[in-house]
């Protein structure tokens, strides 16, 4: 069995047409179907584009299937996958 991980997907999401909320919750969607603990979002409004953050654990293979799932979103523009390292992890999940 693989070891969970804890990683942070960046993406960021077109949104011009409608304020980018119809984009947000389609992939909102999507992250709440992956096999993956979901751990905390950070969405930053840049005017055309909102920059999302996500962080999650989760097997290697399910962070990666959601990371590709969320580029097949029509208003996603670009994703980023970051593995923290288990030191970091670790505390920061310690802290709360």
């Amino acid at each position: 069995m693989s070891e969970m991980e804890t990683y942070v997907i960046r993406f960021s999401i077109y949104a011009a047409v409608d304020g980018g909320l119809d984009g947000l919750a389609r992939a909102i969607h999507v992250v709440r179907k992956a096999p993956v603990q979901f751990h905390d979002m950070a969405v930053i409004d840049s005017g055309e584009t909102k920059e999302v953050s996500l962080r999650i654990s989760g097997r290697k293979k399910d962070v990666e299937w959601l990371s590709k799932k969320l580029e097949k979103v029509v208003e996603v523009l670009e994703v980023k996958l970051q593995k923290i390292p288990t030191e970091i992890a670790v505390s920061s999940v310690q802290r709360a």
